[in-house]
This record gives structure tokens, C-alpha cells and sequence, in this order.
């Protein structure tokens, strides 16, 4: 027997941010393969481009809530994210998705 999967139950679960800042971003009018480097490749053109971008803090926000596991979010590689939270977790003021420093 197939399951049958109720999308509107799930769209109510799903705890879905308001992510209106991604029409703002720059990573919106760029080619979105600098942003998934493959290992070996250079992280750096994305990081760059987020470097001037005007919603580098909610996007990284986003990433660090939701656990983003690929890509560059906020100027960040996952392995950044990582240390981000782990520091977060280690100031009881910060919760996981909060602006560490």
C-alpha cells in the first residue's frame, strides 16, 4: 500500500522563516555553482561575493538555524558554521543561530 503524504499538514509543520531577504541577496544574480564548490575548488569566489552582499547576516542566520549542511551561507563554509555553533552553545547568552562575537 502507498503512503499517501498530506502536503498541506506538512506545509503547517514545516517551520518555514520569513526569507524575503533572499530576493536582496547577490548570491541570487550569481552563477549558483561558485556557492557549491566540489572538493579541491575554491571556496573563495563565493565568499567574496558574499562579502559585499546586503543580507550576509540573515542568510547566515538562516544557515546556523537550520543547519545547512552544503554550500557557502553568509560568507561561510559548513566546517565555519560548525565552529560558529559550537561556540554559540559553549555562551549560554547565544543560541545556535545567533550572532557569535
Amino acid at each position: 500500500m502507498k503512503k499517501r503524504i498530506n502536503l498541506p499538514i506538512l506545509a503547517a509543520e514545516f517551520n518555514v522563516q520569513a526569507l524575503d531577504w533572499q530576493s536582496d541577496a547577490v548570491c541570487s544574480q550569481t552563477d549558483p555553482d561558485i556557492f557549491f564548490p566540489v572538493r579541491g575548488q575554491s571556496s573563495e569566489p563565493a565568499k567574496e561575493a558574499c562579502a559585499g552582499c546586503p543580507v550576509r547576516e540573515p542568510c547566515l542566520d538562516y544557515a546556523l538555524t537550520n543547519r545547512e549542511t552544503h554550500g557557502i551561507w553568509g560568507g561561510t563554509a559548513e566546517h565555519e558554521r560548525r565552529a560558529l555553533r559550537r561556540a554559540a552553545r559553549s555562551r549560554p547568552d547565544q543560541g545556535p543561530g545567533r550572532k557569535v562575537g
